[in-house]
């Protein structure tokens, strides 16, 4: 009885132990399923980008861009390079993420101007990065080559020697800059390393002109509508020297009447505003446009850029003069890829 007692006892507790074991094992699974489930519902989204981070490459320290822009009047520092007409113009740029930067730029320009030249060419390199000590603040400085292929004042009809020889010097420039960025206010130096586009002794000045400066404070302000900027600026242009009296310049810097022009100084201050506005296309390209009203302070009648001065007759015979500083309104349109 004992025995057999014994055995039922045995048989029940394996049963029991048996049932407990099944119950452990019922619950062990569902509760790995419920797991399963909330970690598939809250947690996937994390582990996902996980491994999208894994499998993302990082950024190139390098990047090469394209821009072709297209303006109704190229005007460099208030004053037009293209005899009041269209330009196109492009570049390329490539920049490293430690600041560095370095460029060619073109542009279409009038020989009415810069004798003998279709083309100017400039090309570039520099270095800007943050200040990190002041939230917002950044600087840049740069060298910057101005040329002018086949641009040579010898073409300048009017412009001889004495004697009758011509004389030769190039547009060709070259000029140190250095500025300071605080968030969207910019003011930035510039100074000639060269004589500025050419203007010395030889070219109907009284001097070289190797240190001219330009000066320039300018403002890019987000606007709180339609997603556009205000654009505005201001810029001296200070050149050593002044117009010539050689009579051996007589004719090209004469008006009309066989008087020397009477503004004989380039010093002028030039000026613009206008709003622009920037958006991108899935990511591929940038567009810009903006429309700006430019002007320069000497560009009257008798001032230096105007009809009756230096830089407002043209270099070709018979081609009718113009105020190539006058206040105007420049469409701009332009792609970054």
């Amino acid at each position: 009885m004992d025995s057999l007692i014994l055995g039922t006892k045995s048989q029940a507790l394996k049963l029991v132990i048996s049932a407990l074991a099944s119950i452990q094992l019922v619950a062990t699974t569902a509760y790995a399923d419920e797991a399963s489930v909330a970690v598939e519902s809250v947690g996937t989204a994390p582990i996902e980008a996980a491994k999208a981070a894994e499998n993302s490459e990082p950024e190139p320290p390098w990047d090469l861009s394209f821009t072709l822009n297209f303006v109704s009047d190229y005007r460099a520092r208030g004053i037009s390079q293209t005899w009041l007409a269209p330009a196109v113009q492009g570049s390329i740029d490539l920049t490293h993420e430690s600041g560095f930067y370095s460029g060619v730029w073109a542009s279409n320009v009038s020989d009415e101007t810069t004798a003998g030249a279709h083309e100017e060419i400039d090309v570039y390199v520099g270095f800007g990065n943050d200040i990190k000590t002041v939230d917002g603040l950044s600087y840049t400085t740069g060298l910057y080559g101005y040329f002018y292929p086949s641009g040579n004042y010898s073409k300048f009809d009017a412009l001889t020697t004495v004697d009758g020889n011509k004389r030769r010097e190039t547009y060709d420039t070259f000029e140190l800059m250095g500025g300071l960025t605080y968030k969207w206010l910019t003011a930035k130096a510039w100074v000639t390393l060269t004589d500025y586009f050419g203007q010395n002794r030889k070219t109907g000045w009284t001097r070289g002109t190797k240190g001219s400066t330009y000066y320039e404070l300018s403002a890019n302000v987000p606007l709180p509508f339609w997603g556009l900027d205000l654009v505005a600026g201001v810029g001296r242009t200070h050149v050593p020297g002044k117009v010539s009296s050689d009579p051996a310049f007589l004719l090209p810097n004469s008006d009309f009447d066989g008087n020397l022009v009477k503004e004989k100084t380039l010093d002028y201050t030039d000026y613009k505003l206008g709003i622009s506005k920037t958006y991108e296309v899935k990511k591929a390209a940038t567009f810009t446009t903006s429309l700006t009203y430019i002007g320069a302070t000497n560009s009257d009648a008798d001032d230096f850029w105007g009809k009756n001065g230096y830089g407002g007759g043209s270099v070709i015979p018979n081609s009718k003069p113009k105020n190539i500083g006058q206040q105007t309104l420049v469409l701009n349109v332009g792609i970054t890829f």
